[in-house]
């Protein structure tokens, strides 16, 4: 639902709805070359590649597959 200028209301009935079990509202962000960003925008699927890593690296059990034991 937009209000009079075209603007989405906050709020509304109509508003995004996610299926996942924890919604997706924290942010991060990192630098990268030009070229290892089109790179990364070419893999299918990458931005929930990237959370699953993150995800692996900092699970709570202190081991992880992702990240090598000497970083």
């Amino acid at each position: 639902m937009r209000n009079f200028k075209g603007h989405f209301i906050k709020g509304h009935k109509e508003g995004f709805v996610t299926n996942r079990k924890q919604s997706l509202t924290a942010q991060v962000a990192i630098r990268l070359t030009p070229q290892v960003k089109e790179k990364l925008k070419n893999i299918p699927n990458w931005q929930n590649q990237v959370r699953d890593f993150i995800e692996d690296m900092t699970k709570d059990d202190g081991v992880s597959k992702a990240c090598p034991k000497d970083i």
